[in-house]
Parts: structure tokens; sequence; C-alpha cells
């Protein structure tokens, strides 16, 4: 049973919202694969496509083409077929949490959604799925496994996670213990790194069979007047003078970072998802698997049902 505490960003991940993401990307992956960034370093042949498991009662917002009606006639009750993808892996899911996750409102909470929701999704295609907590080192981790049992002892890690209140520079490589060639690697991080972690992701990349990456990021803070800034992370302050040039100067080192893990995913063949503080994690999650950018700013009363629709055009 998937239950969490009012007060936990774990809270808006409930059993209906995951299992209607599950059904939307098995529903318009239509038979293909999962896939993933990055070159198969495993070389065994792999099949394509979706192998039915078993049945699993209907739920709302489930897809009515997936019900399967003999089944659902010999039960008296609505079914819908389960799928494996035959290129059934691990999933490594990385989630940061050095200082920087926590400096703005929001980019935690947010973070660790989009890791209960990621570990959940790839079992439902019969994907084995780990969660890892990594800062300047490797924090912690679940086990290996695609039951419901594994998932709800995924959700115990991440319900209790914290991103640290100072130190802790992220380097996602710590994690390269836990994978494996063949391996799956989807990284979630604020990227804030000053080689915008195209070195790390490179390193990832090779020792893994596939790699994607969801960057969260809040906005700069407003500055107003003489203001001592201290870098969370290795502990070093600077006097700023927070005025219009500041920030805009603020604003141009973010860019250059931002571009520079842009491009650092194009060149390694990784795919890239952007997300902020606000955004529905499943809704981030359905644009992230199904390989759809971002919606302009305003689109925020786009419902899941409309992503799906714009999905399929």
């Amino acid at each position: 049973m998937i239950n969490s505490g009012p007060a936990t960003p774990l809270a808006a991940v409930d059993a209906q919202r995951l299992r209607r993401l599950a059904s939307f990307v098995v529903s318009l992956l239509a038979g293909r694969p999962l896939h993933h960034g990055g070159p198969l370093h495993d070389l065994r042949p792999a099949a394509s496509g979706l192998e039915f498991i078993d049945h699993r009662d209907f739920i709302a917002g489930d897809d009515p083409r997936g019900i399967d009606w003999r089944a659902s006639a010999r039960r008296r009750q609505p079914l819908v077929r389960r799928y494996r993808d035959e290129r059934a892996s691990d999933w490594l899911i990385l989630l940061d949490r050095s200082a920087s996750m926590d400096a703005s409102a929001g980019v935690w909470s947010l973070a660790v959604q989009l890791a209960a929701g990621l570990a959940f999704v790839p079992m439902q295609l019969g994907h084995r799925t780990l969660v890892a907590l990594f800062s300047d080192r490797l924090d912690a981790w679940s086990s290996i496994g695609r039951s419901e049992t594994a998932y709800l002892a995924q959700r115990r890690l991440l319900a209790t996670a914290m991103a640290r209140q100072c130190g802790g520079a992220s380097r996602p490589e710590a994690a390269l213990p836990l994978t494996e060639r063949g391996s799956r690697v989807l990284l979630i991080s604020d990227g804030l790194r000053q080689d915008a972690m195209v070195p790390a992701l490179a390193r990832l990349r090779s020792a893994a069979g596939g790699l994607e990456m969801i960057q969260v990021q809040g906005p700069l803070p407003e500055l107003d007047g003489p203001v001592t800034a201290v870098d969370i992370e290795n502990g070093s302050e600077r006097v700023l003078m927070g005025d219009t040039a500041t920030r805009a100067e603020a604003v141009k080192a973010r860019t250059e970072l931002d571009a520079a893990l842009t491009e650092g995913c194009r060149r390694l063949r990784v795919p890239l998802s952007r997300a902020r503080p606000g955004d529905d994690w499943d809704r981030v999650l359905l644009r992230h698997l199904l390989r759809h950018p971002r919606p302009a700013v305003g689109n925020g009363d786009v419902s899941l049902a409309q992503e799906r629709a714009r999905a399929v055009q």
C-alpha cells in the first residue's frame, strides 16, 4: 500500500497518479520499448516491443483500449493487460542531495517526487529499479527490484531523505560502483557544478548502457542592497551589491552553465529535460520518458490527459 503523510513531498505521488502515468506511458509507447540515451554495451541480442505479463484491476485514468474484455467477463470486473518491456533492464535513479538542491524553494520536493515516479514506471514494464542518493559521495541507496515490496522500500528511503544543509558538492560519479554495463542511469540534479557535470556524465555514460538527466532548478534570488553571498557547498563568502548589474552577472553565469550542460548532453547523446518548482512531477516524467519538450511558460493549466493527447499528435 502506497501511503505518505500529507506534509511530505511524496503525498503528491499517490497510487492513482502513479498508475495513471504508467498507463499513459504504456499506451503511448504502442508496443515500442522504453528507450534510453546512449549506446548499449550489452551485446546480447535484444528483442523489441512489449510482452504480455498478466492482468490488473482497471483504475481511473487507465486507457479503456487496454481492457481485456474476455478476461474481464470471466472475472466480472474490468481488467487491463500488463506488459513487460522485452529489453527489460536495471534502472539506477540518482538523486542529488547536495546543499544547492535545497537553496531554492520547491527544488528538493520536486526532485524527490520525480525520483519516486521514475522508480515506479519502469517497474510496470518489467525493469528493475534502484534509488541512490549522492552529494560529494554515495550517501545511501535502496535494494534493487521490480516488486511492490522493493518500491515501498525505495519510497521509505526517499521519504526520509533530506538535502544537505551545507557542504557536499555534486559528484554523481560517486555512484559508479552501483553502475553495471547494460544498466540505465537517470540523474536528477540542478547541474550546478563549475564543469556543468559534463565529465561526470561522460564517465557514467561510458559505464552504463544508457544515461538520461532531468535538471531541476529554481529561480535566482532577488538581491537588494549589500549582501553576503555564501557558497553553501564549499563555505566561501563574497560580499555583493544587490543591484541590476549583479543580477545580470548571475543570470549570465547561470545561462552559460546551462548552455554548457546542454551542449555536453548533446555531444554525449544524453537526453536532457528541465523542470522547475511548480511543475507537476507526472507531466515532467511523461514528457521526458516520451521525449517531448517542456511547454512554454503559461501552459501550467494543461492537464496530464492533454499532455498525452499532445504526445499522440
